[in-house]
């Protein structure tokens, strides 16, 4: 070791020694007087008293928001009459198309598309030289 590693230890041990000046006996903390234990009764009183202003709060605000998400005729609006406010972004060009099941062998008749010309040029075929 060296003299700065020394010098370290040193210092350490004064700190530990000043510590262990000032640090109370354990007897004395054994003998020392209990502290006061809180009064319980004072503190059940207030959780009961705090639970029971949030039922009255809840119970209380609860016929306001029935009346906000009712109907103008008083009855209830059911979820499934509620649309988003941005249902209109899903109506794509051609989304018409999408919502119907092609039907195979139903459709338009192969007799009312134009008949293809038959009056095509005839190639030769004669043999390479």
């Amino acid at each position: 070791m060296n003299r700065e590693d020394h010098d370290i230890r040193d210092r350490f041990a004064a700190l530990r020694q000043e510590e262990a000046a000032q640090a109370p006996e354990f007897e004395q903390l054994l003998r020392r007087a209990p502290r006061p234990r809180p009064e319980y009764p004072r503190i059940l009183i207030a959780a009961t008293l705090c639970l029971a202003l949030s039922f009255a709060a809840i119970l209380g605000l609860r016929p306001a928001f029935q009346r906000r998400h009712s109907a103008p005729g008083g009855t209830a609006l059911s979820i499934t009459a509620w649309t988003p406010p941005t249902d209109f972004l899903l109506d794509t060009p051609g989304s018409e198309l999408l919502r119907t099941v092609p039907v195979i062998g139903v459709g338009l008749k192969v007799e009312s598309f134009p008949k293809p010309e038959l009056n095509h040029r005839k190639v030769a075929r004669n043999a390479l030289p």
